[in-house]
């Protein structure tokens, strides 16, 4: 691998990372969701989650196992902080054969503060877990071309 592919790799991680959590931002204000929000389910099925669990094994070998034990962690935190925001939002289509039917995803008005406040604990989470990423990117970038040519 190259340095260049390597960086950008990390820089797409971020940005899958940022565009997950702008999506979680919607659910919890209730606005309406068409795609992405599975993601919320699974950590090793969102983009990010994907990218990291394909690289462990360089970025063990790069950063140390402290570091990318300390990123897995957040990942996964985060990951169960915004399940329930997931929940919330598809709450109201589980609701009877009408909601079933007839409903859509969203957050009702009496969950509507909880999935907020939820939000906000998810956003201290993700603003750790980008601090430990962009800090991972500079660290990734600063490092000479010749040590990626052992991955």
């Amino acid at each position: 691998m190259k340095k260049e592919e390597a960086v950008q790799q990390i820089q797409s991680a971020i940005k899958a990372h940022e565009t997950q959590l702008q999506i979680s931002r919607f659910m919890a204000y209730g606005m309406e969701v068409k795609d992405g929000s599975e993601a919320a389910l699974d950590e090793h099925a969102c983009q990010f989650g994907h990218w990291f669990y394909e690289n462990m094994a360089w970025l063990e070998r790069f950063f140390g196992d402290t570091t990318i034990q300390e990123i897995e962690k957040l990942h996964a935190l985060w990951h169960n902080e915004n399940r329930k925001i997931y929940d919330l939002y598809h709450k109201k289509s589980k609701k009877g054969l009408l909601g079933k039917l007839f409903g859509s995803p969203g957050i009702e008005d009496g969950d509507l503060d909880r999935a907020k406040a939820y939000y906000a604990d998810l956003k201290k989470i993700s603003d750790e877990l980008m601090k430990r990423m962009k800090t991972l990117l500079v660290r990734a970038q600063s490092r000479p071309e010749s040590d990626y040519e052992k991955i």
